[in-house]
């Protein structure tokens, strides 16, 4: 491997962490074939990748199809790390029922004509009308009003809502000023009037950070990509954040870096050219007005904004740890909180935007994760990840039939 031009202030590259679609994945989630030698390359070199996506994991399995070792994928903007080889849950963060039922009598109140779905570790629960059976088969989904099928106690991983007809993005500022900071807010389809909402604090960003202090590598060693506002947080984080140039203006904007846009094998080109020892030219920005998929998009760009406004007065420390074994989504006990990592200083080199937020300050050393199916508390990179499991060659994609809608791959 060539020697590497480092940038001032930042290490080598120890961990690439990349959303999922619209950045290393089409529309019919599969990777693009130099996308996908380009990350067994960066593997080869050594280099740890972890897949960071708003995606639950029942829709995982078509990346244990196409690389012999998918790793452990944070998914659920980070409410969930889950291993797709194993089908092992590594760990969750949900929120109790209770705090969703207020959010969507509110919502529902200001809009009512917005559907919603709350996703629980077992199972989808959808209002009547979410799921569009007539393009996929959706399993394990309980469909009726979600507000009389979620069980008192219940642990919500996300929870999605959706107006159809509405601007994606004024929908989302619309949802988020009702949410008022009751729980974390964010979207990530462009082109659907889709939100979705978590754990309150809880961001890619912030279990990124945790994923990578278990490998003992800090933010200056790990690149990044992304395309849409659920991942801009992530971006700034990382010693070297990457948009893709066809992803929301807002992003793009926000962020120091740009990779080509995903048509062009945009996060194939930037780790080429770090593995080549061409950091500097990877590194170089692209015009966010020729990008494609900026034209038209002229009204107030929401992304720098929203990332700020998903936490104010977090709590890390308030939200139950929820079992990963506990059946039906069920919570278990406040066995221990769950602490924010720390908020970094400044990377040198990036710069200041207004409305990106550092991910929530520490009150503790990082929360132990459970791992499903022993009694002992494992951390996800620390521990020796077990053996992959065996699958039939005509084993079928749990609730998978072709690719799902924008509304069906976050529900």
């Amino acid at each position: 491997m060539a020697e590497h031009v480092q940038d001032p202030g930042r290490g080598p590259v120890r961990l690439i962490a990349s959303d999922l679609d619209g950045t290393v994945l089409g529309p019919d989630f599969r990777f693009r074939p130099r996308t996908l030698e380009a990350i067994t390359a960066a593997r080869d070199a050594g280099i740890q990748v972890v897949f960071v996506t708003g995606r639950p994991k029942r829709w995982l399995d078509p990346l244990h199809e196409q690389l012999d070792d998918a790793g452990v994928v944070i998914c659920s903007n980070g409410a969930v790390v889950f291993d797709p080889g194993t089908q092992r849950v590594l760990s969750a963060n949900g929120f109790d029922v209770a705090e969703a039922l207020p959010v969507i009598e509110d919502v529902r109140r200001a809009f009512p004509d917005s559907l919603f779905a709350a996703e629980t570790l077992e199972a989808v629960h959808t209002d009547h009308g979410w799921a569009r059976t007539d393009r996929m088969e959706i399993r394990d989904v309980t469909e009726a009003p979600v507000t009389e099928t979620l069980r008192p106690g219940t642990a919500v991983v996300k929870l999605l809502a959706k107006l159809d007809g509405a601007d994606p993005d004024t929908y989302f500022e619309a949802v988020r000023d009702v949410v008022a900071g009751r729980l974390a807010v964010t979207h990530s389809v462009a082109a659907a009037p889709l939100v979705e909402m978590g754990q309150r604090g809880l961001t890619k960003a912030r279990t990124l950070e945790r994923f990578a202090a278990e490998l003992g590598i800090s933010r200056h060693e790990v690149m990044a990509f992304g395309d849409m506002p659920n991942d801009l947080e992530m971006l700034t984080w990382a010693g070297r954040g990457y948009a893709m140039a066809d992803g929301h203006p807002g992003v793009v904007a926000a962020v120091e870096r740009t990779a080509p846009a995903f048509t062009e094998d945009g996060v194939a080109q930037v780790i080429e050219r770090y593995l080549a020892g061409d950091e500097h030219d990877a590194a170089a920005r692209t015009d966010p007005g020729s990008a494609p998929g900026h034209a038209g998009r002229t009204g107030p760009v929401a992304a720098p904004g929203h990332t700020a406004r998903t936490d104010p007065g977090a709590a890390p420390g308030r939200a139950a740890r929820m079992d990963p074994a506990a059946a039906s989504g069920h919570a278990a006990s406040a066995e221990r909180s769950v602490p924010g990592p720390p908020a970094p200083p400044a990377s040198p080199g990036h710069r200041a935007h207004p409305g990106a937020a550092a991910p929530p300050e520490d009150e503790g050393s990082p929360a132990p994760v459970h791992d499903r199916g022993s009694d002992h508390v494992a951390h996800p990179d620390t521990a020796e990840r077990p053996e992959k499991a065996e699958r039939p060659d005509n084993a079928e994609h749990p609730g998978r039939h072709g690719a799902p809608s924008p509304e069906e791959d976050h529900a």
